[in-house]
């Protein structure tokens, strides 16, 4: 009798090992809330040319800490095909540019489920070209005129944007209110090539696409006279100029 309750109580000790298991191996699988993807991989390079891994698709049972994958299988379902899809070995791939949610679900040998987490995708992408509105190549300005020049995404990519300008004496520079905005004063006579850059992120600042914008800029030309004393006369310029006022007799 005593071998039989013996043996009865190695049983129920099994049976409660076996059965605390799958609630021990989801209390230590853990995983990111959000993932980025970058739709055909990411283009984005740092300042000493590392370049960026993102790619556009990621096997989801990697980023899952304690993840087993001889005892352990994951399903996922996506709220929007559109954006990222899914595939029956575990994987995510971009689609299209957006936010949306894939469901994912870990699932024991016994197929119950042990992990379930709902994962925000965030899908970019990178600029192939850089819209400049604003000035054009080729485009003539006076010292003293100042222009809005806007560098657009208009939804095509993801990518920052930055203008420069090769003379920065010739010219002020000021970023608009607005993003991806800057209004440009010209202060100086001569040719300047602005470069209009399109870049990753501020962590991988290498351009993904650039543009560059040649123009001509000229003295402003006088378009009228006042006299205001015997010896003063009172210039107005075609554009506005600090250096327009009075101009007096030598």
């Amino acid at each position: 009798m005593r071998k039989f309750f013996k043996g009865l109580a190695v049983l129920l000790a099994l049976t409660l090992i076996v059965g605390v298991i799958p609630a021990a191996a989801a209390d230590s699988l853990s995983m990111a809330k959000e993932k980025v993807l970058y739709l055909d991989g990411s283009k984005g390079q740092k300042e000493d040319g590392t370049q960026c891994k993102t790619s556009y698709k990621k096997l989801v049972a990697n980023m899952i800490k304690g993840f087993d994958k001889d005892t352990m299988s994951v399903v996922l379902s996506s709220a929007d095909k559109s954006i990222v899809s899914t595939t029956k070995a575990g994987r995510i791939v971009a689609k299209s540019l957006g936010t949306t949610t894939v469901t994912v679900q870990v699932f024991d040998a016994a197929d119950t489920e042990i992990f379930k987490q709902d994962l925000k995708v965030k899908v970019k992408k990178n600029a192939t070209d850089v819209t400049v509105t604003g000035i054009a190549d080729g485009d003539s300005f006076k010292v003293g005129q100042t222009v809005e020049v806007t560098l657009p995404r208009a939804g095509v990519d993801t990518d920052e944007r930055d203008l420069t300008v090769d003379k920065a004496d010739n010219v002020e520079i000021k970023a608009g209110e607005k993003a991806r905005v800057w209004s440009v004063k010209f202060l100086k006579a001569g040719e300047l090539t602005f470069t209009a850059k399109a870049f990753q992120s501020t962590t991988y600042p290498g351009k993904t696409a650039e543009k560059a914008i040649k123009v001509t800029v000229a003295n402003p030309a006088p378009t009228g006279i006042k006299v205001v004393a015997s010896n003063a006369y009172e210039l107005t310029f075609d554009t506005d100029v600090e250096a327009a006022g009075l101009f007096k007799d030598p």
